[in-house]
């Protein structure tokens, strides 16, 4: 059987962060999380997060639909970076394509293993080519800094 770490850090791919993935690493320790993804508030977003004061995770909608909104107004939104227990494993369907938000994130919450970590720093999804001009901006200007083993490069 093949030798995994405790815990890997998954990102989108589009997401550019100065997140302090340290103290997001500590507290999915701490928490003993399956998953501590990382959230952001915003209004009309493509999923809802709710947790309790514990930063527990209740409730997780990928995409939900119009009704499912209820007047919200701006909610905890996924950020698209989390940090995942080795254990979600067992939770991936198998011979077949899965997508973690869609998924797998709404039936683990069940578990109450599932928590959220609020994003302190920098977050852009790099996802047009005005997020990509905007994202070069503020790493070239400094705003967004690029740490390697905890050390700040500009």
């Amino acid at each position: 059987m093949p030798c995994f770490p405790e815990c890997c850090l998954v990102d989108y791919g589009d997401v550019l962060t100065d997140q302090d993935f340290s103290a997001m690493l500590r507290f999915h320790r701490e928490k003993r999380a399956l998953g501590t993804l990382l959230l952001h508030r915003r209004a009309k977003s493509n999923s809802v997060v709710e947790m309790d004061e514990s930063g527990r995770i209740t409730l997780f909608l990928k995409r939900p639909a119009p009704e499912e909104l209820h007047d919200r107004g701006e909610t905890w939104v996924n950020s698209g970076v989390c940090i995942l227990n080795r254990e979600i494993f067992r939770h991936l369907p198998k011979d077949t394509f899965s997508d973690l938000p869609r998924d797998v994130f709404p039936s683990v919450v069940k578990e109450g293993r599932i928590f959220g970590y609020s994003l302190t720093g920098y977050r852009c999804a790099v996802n047009s080519p005005k997020r990509y001009e905007e994202a070069q901006q503020l790493v070239l200007g400094g705003a967004c800094r690029i740490v390697r083993e905890g050390v700040g490069e500009e």
